[in-house]
């Protein structure tokens, strides 16, 4: 009685498990997909600098992983369990940077996203999730319909899930200056490219230029097309170099951007977008400033007539005199602001003065007439004034003219000062850029940089400024005042005619200096690269 009871006990334990292993079926096993960390998550190697999205690569037919940007391909260990797949990878030191790193993580059951921990040696774990949709490509074998900007008819939408969906509201539309330029200057407007005194295939597409060479121009690759053909994605040449050729068409020459890999989806996606709006130019008319001096002279001249007539019956006695005062004033005016007048009058004044007496009787007594004039004139003025004086008898009348004529001639000069532009920052505008884009793991950071050359914050100037490159040295790495004899502007940017660089340009990752970087740096060293 007591076996059958046991018999029977374990009968229901088997029929429960048998039950509960057809109700979960094991997975399958991830084998690849790209897995991308959202953006403002921390970065996945400890204080590295970053460009979102990060992405996990898993792959291959012997599989392997890779971190986009830090860690190349190794092997990585996969194993299906009934809760996904188990990952496991480590990459040796100064493969990531100078420490080891481990990877430990677990992507769900329907390889939708991974989830784990990085470790760096000397550093704190670093926990993550990366899911696959959000890295801008569709991923179909997951079922994604879409992935960001990408994938999606007019009117839809990619929803956080990456399946299309209705529009909730109008796509604002792509700004050529605030969108578009973005991305020539960043990726096609750099030195040795579409920028520059001779840019490749006369194409310069740096800010000023770029809409102007491109919107209803020929290709010279194929001049049956137009390079953007606005409103018509599919028949520009451009969209044809940065995302591809349709079905039966291709390309001539290499695909774009030659540098720093194929742009992202997203980006790809604005450019089609805007030439499928019409390819507008919204960016402001440029407006010049022409400042002429002028230089004049004022003549002013006065003429002064004063006649004084004195008639009387007799002969006078004592004298009649007659005075005439004649006073010039000189006006000089200033104006300060940003145009400084000044005027100065030179004045040239004739006096003529006649006296005519006629006397037949003396008079019973002396007459004196004195007339003082004084006149300011600016512009022309005449005044007479008669005046009559009845005296005793017998009678004595003065009678005085006085006309004043003025010619005047407007004096002005105008001068513009332009300030001199400001001084490039050290620590505001160079170090930041050594910091992003040199300063990394493996490179010019660490107990051993490469060629000794540390430019990280604190180190760089002393390093830099007056120092010999180890591979030119002849020339230094910063001439103070020479941007054309300094070896780090030959590694960033170009050299001079007739002079070349040992090794690679630099930055050796994630593409050149963008040109605004390059003249950021040439201008400080002009300046007479101060630490300041």
């Amino acid at each position: 009685m007591r076996l059958t009871r046991h018999l029977a006990a374990a009968a229901v334990i088997l029929a429960v498990a048998a039950t509960a292993s057809a109700r979960a079926p094991k997975p399958p096993v991830c084998r690849d997909g790209r897995f991308v960390t959202p953006p403002g998550t921390p970065p996945l190697i400890a204080g590295a600098i970053v460009a979102a999205p990060e992405a996990l690569v898993i792959g291959g037919a012997t599989p392997t992983i890779a971190i986009a940007g830090h860690c190349p391909a190794v092997r990585v260990r996969i194993r299906g369990t009934r809760k996904g797949t188990r990952v496991v990878a480590s990459w040796p030191k100064n493969a990531c940077g100078p420490g080891k790193v481990q990877l430990t993580a677990m992507i769900d059951a329907g390889c939708h996203a991974m989830q784990g921990v990085l470790r760096v040696s000397r550093s704190r774990p670093v926990h993550f999730i990366a899911p696959r949709c959000g890295d801008g490509i569709i991923d179909t074998v997951d079922g994604e319909a879409c992935d960001g900007a990408a994938g999606c008819d007019a009117g839809q939408e990619c929803s956080p899930d990456c399946r299309c969906v209705a529009r909730s509201e109008p796509p604002p539309a792509v700004s050529f200056g605030g969108d578009v330029q973005p991305i020539f200057s960043a990726r096609c407007a750099v030195p040795l490219c579409h920028s520059g005194a001779t840019p490749t295939q006369g194409l310069d597409l740096s800010p000023g230029r770029s809409y102007a060479a491109i919107v209803s121009r020929p290709s010279t690759e194929r001049p049956d097309l137009k390079i953007v053909d606005p409103g018509a994605p599919a028949t520009s040449y451009l969209e044809w170099k940065i995302s591809g050729a349709p079905a039966g068409q291709s390309i001539l020459g290499s695909p774009m951007p030659l540098t720093g890999g194929p742009l992202p989806a997203a980006e790809q996606a604005i450019i089609r977008a805007w030439i499928a709006e019409g390819a507008v130019n919204d960016q402001p008319a440029s407006t010049t400033s022409t400042t002429v001096p002028s230089t004049s002279t004022t003549v002013v001249t006065v003429t002064s007539t004063s006649i004084t007539s004195t008639t009387s019956t007799e002969p006078p006695t004592p004298t009649t005199s007659t005075t005439v005062t004649s006073t010039t004033l000189t006006s000089t005016s200033t104006t300060v602001a940003a145009v400084t007048t000044t005027s100065t009058t030179e004045a040239a004044v004739t006096s003529t003065s006649t006296t005519s007496t006629t006397t037949t009787e003396p008079p019973p007594l002396t007459t004196s007439t004195t007339v003082t004039s004084t006149s300011t004139t600016v512009a022309t003025v005449t005044t007479t004034s008669t005046t009559t004086t009845e005296l005793p008898p017998p009678t004595t009348s003065t009678t005085v003219t006085s006309t004043s004529t003025t010619v005047a001639t407007v004096t002005s000069t105008s001068t513009t000062t332009t300030q001199p532009p400001a001084l490039v920052s050290f620590r505001g505008d160079i170090q930041p850029i050594f910091t992003a884009r040199c300063a990394l793991p493996g490179c010019h950071s660490g107990p051993i940089p490469t060629q000794g050359l540390d430019l990280s914050d604190g180190s760089s100037y002393a390093a830099l400024v007056g120092r010999s490159s180890t591979e030119l040295p002849t020339v230094k790495l910063i001439d103070p005042g020479s941007a054309t004899t300094s070896y780090l502007l030959w590694k960033v940017g170009k050299a001079p005619a007739g002079q070349s660089i040992m090794g690679l340009p630099m930055p050796l990752l994630g593409g050149p200096l963008t040109l605004a970087q390059v003249v950021t740096i040439s201008d400080w060293v002009t300046q007479g690269a101060l630490d300041n």
